[in-house]
């Protein structure tokens, strides 16, 4: 009993003296890591002072300049050298990054680099500097500290099958893949397999660095090709500017889904009446071309089809409360190739016209002599309420702006009143429209005119409406602007006469006058020289008033569209100057002087002041001849001579008067010998368009006037291949040109050479197949025969280049900028270089939100700007 008391003592003594050791190590821990946190007093200088922290530590920011803060273990300068810029940082990184310091803290440094630091690249930091800080501290850091940028990761990667119209029940498989960081298409072809499992060829659709990649796979039938297949980004690719590859496979693998059969899901009805539909929808797109074909429909109607992705619309006039058999035979295909198994039937009974409320016009306009009867169709409603507001002639910029409009339509009742409110109850036919009248003028009565809201409710329903704007109005307004000139025609509705006498106003979208005038006794009011004063503003509408008599004209809803008419021409000068330029006479001898004139006039024929201009001329080749610097100090004339050297090419010298790069003037003229040409030359292509690669055979003819041909005379000739605009007919409103391609005029000389025994020589010359415009070129082709005494006579010819096998045109389907909230509608075509629509398996559309920030910085005297 005793040895067993005397064990458990000595167990205790043991296990006490350990809790105390640790206790004291502990302890002593404790107090070393405050010692390196809480800075002591220093009596002398540190020479040893160490970095005890750096943040960050691992990862850097890449999206935007991220800033190093540094912790030393001494006090490094004094308080009022704190928060003060420099550049002679006590830090060197690798690679190199410049940027600006300062001491944020006694003891931390901040370095703010002036750039982003590198996408997927390690950075080296060393704390070195051979000056003395406060207390005659001297840093001596031997560590290198590594921080670096993330590196390359696929971040997003997903799949889907595409199908194809050629060959039908085709499919291409699309490979979506999102990286981190920018990569360079070429570069990752290099690390992507060329064909999946060695039989479906595959091919990256991107030409240009981006972050989304997607790989396309050439057609296939995916009844044959299905499965789970390996697909890998082996490692290595970098991305753009970055020093750190991906450092292992990428290697998610492609599983491509066995076709299922098509399978009826769902039959409903949508609608009633004229326009109503049938929707069957699918579990998979069905092919449209033969939908129509395998669709019957009991009782019988006439019916359109149409598909949105896997739902089938049958699109006639359904009666209400009739019920439809919808049969569909089997043997139906999908997109993908599958059948419909077995016939489908099904019965769908169409619902009742829902009530509404419509207004069949658009017209805005009601004169005053004539009717003032307003047609409305109702459908299911047996009470509406009709109300008439007026809108007050003060606040018709406002109304028309729309600022008045709220979730339940118009709201007016801050700009103007309403004049009229009175239930009314229908005798109409279950599901059949009633047409029925409003007497405006009856309403509003002789006194009243201007701008009325008219809206008609269905009375328990207040949401189910339609509401129409009136004019009451004599007055009929026409508006012709351009950019310092309008002019507005008055004449009556009534009787067409003009209105004289009439006050005439236009109003900025922000309801600033502009303009203000009486029409004459012609009925036409005309603004001259408006630039100046409409400058800054949005010209919005013009009101007319007479009498009491009120009218308008908005222009965003009377502009006639031009584009598709042919209203070329020259217009009349609205900014800037024009030079008109004259020669004594059109025609001179080589050895001869042109004598030149050129007129510079401003808008409306002002003299201009004293400035510089040039005028260049070009040779019959289109080479430079000469250029002349000119002035317009006397009176804006100035007169030029211009010899013409005695070897001078003979045919058409062009002039070109500017001023910097715009174009004032041209003028053109004739160096001949007085005796009549006694060759003829010709140039001949055996196209007239071209594709990239292709050779251009260039026949060139030289024949004596007078019959044998010209055997053995010299010739040459020269080539320009210019940017030209795809525009052909019937797409004037599409657009096909990248604005932000520019591309360098590429001449090329044609060798000299010797004319065949029938006059005849044949050059070669080959389009480039890497040619990059922003649309279609035009290649200028000249030929030049020479007599035996060096009399030279040009022929030339111009033809298309199409260095794109398509082109895809994009038209805006509205007026103006997008509206938020709203849908914004294009339209998008594929045209060959010839303009005839080219059928595409697959074309992406790309929408980019282009943010704009702006700055607003506080200046010494308190305003605020944007810089």
């Amino acid at each position: 009993m005793n040895r067993v008391l005397q064990g458990v003592l000595k167990i205790r003594n043991l296990l006490g003296a350990a809790l105390l050791l640790f206790l004291i190590v502990s302890v002593a821990t404790v107090v070393l890591i405050l010692a390196q946190q809480i800075q002591l007093p220093q009596n002398g200088p540190d020479l040893h002072v160490k970095v005890t922290d750096i943040r960050p530590n691992e990862y850097l920011n890449t999206l935007e300049p991220t800033n190093i803060f540094i912790h030393f273990s001494r006090k490094m300068i004094p308080d009022d050298s704190l928060n003060i810029l420099f550049s002679n940082v006590p830090i060197e990184i690798e690679p190199s990054i410049e940027g600006l310091g300062k001491w944020v803290e006694n003891d931390i440094f901040a370095f703010y680099p002036s750039a982003s630091f590198k996408p997927s690249t390690e950075y080296l930091i060393k704390i070195k500097s051979n000056h003395t800080y406060e207390y005659g501290n001297r840093i001596d850091e031997p560590r290198t500290f590594k921080i670096r940028t993330p590196t390359l990761v696929v971040t997003n990667f997903w799949t889907e099958l595409a199908d194809v119209t050629e060959p039908q029940f085709w499919s291409r498989l699309l490979i979506h893949v999102t990286f981190y960081y920018p990569v360079d298409p070429q570069e990752l072809r290099e690390h992507l397999p060329q064909t999946l499992n060695g039989k479906l060829k595959l091919e990256l659709q991107e030409t240009g660095a981006s972050t989304e990649m997607t790989i396309i796979s050439e057609p296939f039938r995916s009844q044959e090709l299905n499965g789970k297949f390996p697909f890998a980004i082996t490692k290595g690719l970098n991305c753009v500017g970055g020093s750190i590859p991906m450092q292992a496979d990428y290697a998610p693998g492609i599983t491509i889904p066995k076709p299922e059969p098509i399978v009826i899901q769902n039959v409903r009805s949508e609608g009633a009446g004229p326009n109503s539909q049938v929707v069957i929808q699918l579990s998979q797109s069905a092919a449209l071309s033969e939908i129509a074909d395998f669709i019957t429909i009991t009782p019988k109607i006439d019916f359109t089809v149409s598909q949105n992705w896997n739902e089938i619309n049958l699109i006639g006039n359904f009666k209400p409360r009739e019920t439809y058999t919808i049969e569909i035979k089997k043997g139906m295909h999908s997109l993908a190739g599958q059948e419909l198994e077995r016939d489908f039937s099904s019965k769908v009974m169409i619902e009742d016209i829902p009530p509404r409320v419509t207004f069949p016009d658009n017209a805005v306009f009601m004169s005053k002599k004539g009717s003032q009867l307003l047609a409305v169709e109702t459908v299911n409603i047996d009470e509406v309420t009709v109300e008439v507001e007026q809108v007050f002639p003060n606040n018709i910029v406002y109304y028309l702006g729309d600022y008045s409009k709220g979730y339940f339509g118009e709201n007016t009742e801050r700009l103007g009143r309403r004049i009229f409110f009175k239930n009314y109850k229908l005798s109409s036919d279950l599901n059949e429209p009633l047409t029925s009248t409003i007497d405006i003028g009856k309403i509003v009565g002789d006194t009243l005119h201007g701008v009325y809201r008219v809206a008609v409710r269905r009375k328990d329903q207040r949401w189910t409406y339609d509401s129409r704007q009136v004019m009451i109005s004599d007055l009929g307004v026409v508006a012709r602007l351009s950019d310092n000139y309008l002019m507005v025609w008055v004449n009556t509705l009534g009787e067409t006469k003009p209105v004289g006498g009439a006050d005439v106003t236009l109003y900025s979208r922000n309801n600033q006058v502009l303009l203000d005038a009486k029409t004459d006794s012609r009925g036409i009011a005309v603004f001259e020289n408006i630039a100046e004063k409409i400058k800054g503003f949005e010209p919005f509408v013009i009101t007319v008033t007479k009498d009491g008599d009120l009218s308008y004209l908005q222009f965003s809803d009377c502009l006639i569209s031009t584009s598709d008419f042919d209203v070329s021409g020259r217009p009349y000068l609205a900014r800037g100057y024009e030079s008109f330029l004259y020669s004594d006479r059109g025609v001179y001898r080589p050895g001869e002087t042109v004598h030149l004139v050129s007129v510079v006039r401003g808008v409306n024929g002002a003299m201009p002041q004293e400035f510089p201009y040039k005028v260049k001329i070009t040779d019959p080749e289109g080479r430079d001849f000469k250029e002349y610097k000119l002035t317009t100090k006397e009176g804006g004339i100035s007169a030029l001579d211009i010899e013409v050297p005695s070897f001078a090419k003979t045919g058409g010298y062009n002039l070109a008067a500017r001023i910097g790069e715009d174009l004032i003037g041209q003028y053109s003229f004739q160096v001949e010998e007085f005796m009549p040409d006694r060759i003829r030359t010709s140039i001949a292509t055996y196209k007239e368009s071209y594709k990239a690669g292709e050779d251009v055979k260039i026949d060139v003819n030289g024949t004596f006037l007078f019959g044998p041909p010209c055997a053995g005379n010299a010739v040459g000739g020269h080539v320009t291949l210019d940017a030209d605009y795809f525009q052909p007919t019937g797409y004037s409103e599409y657009a096909f040109t990248d604005p932000s391609v520019t591309f360098t005029p590429i001449q090329a000389e044609l060798p000299s050479d010797k004319l065949d025994e029938q006059g005849n020589h044949i050059y070669h010359y080959r389009v480039s197949a890497n040619l990059k415009p922003p649309s279609s070129l035009k290649m200028t082709l000249s030929a030049t025969v020479r007599e035996e005494g060096g009399r030279a006579v040009s022929a030339y010819k111009s033809v298309i280049v199409n260095p794109y096998p398509v082109y895809f045109g994009i038209r805006q389907g509205f007026e103006g900028y997008g509206q938020a909230g709203k849908p914004a509608n294009f339209s998008v075509v594929a045209l060959d270089g010839d303009g005839q629509p080219i059928s595409q398996d697959s074309v992406w559309v790309k929408f980019y939100n282009i943010i704009y920030q702006n700055i607003v910085k506080r200046d010494q005297y308190g305003i605020y700007r944007y810089v």
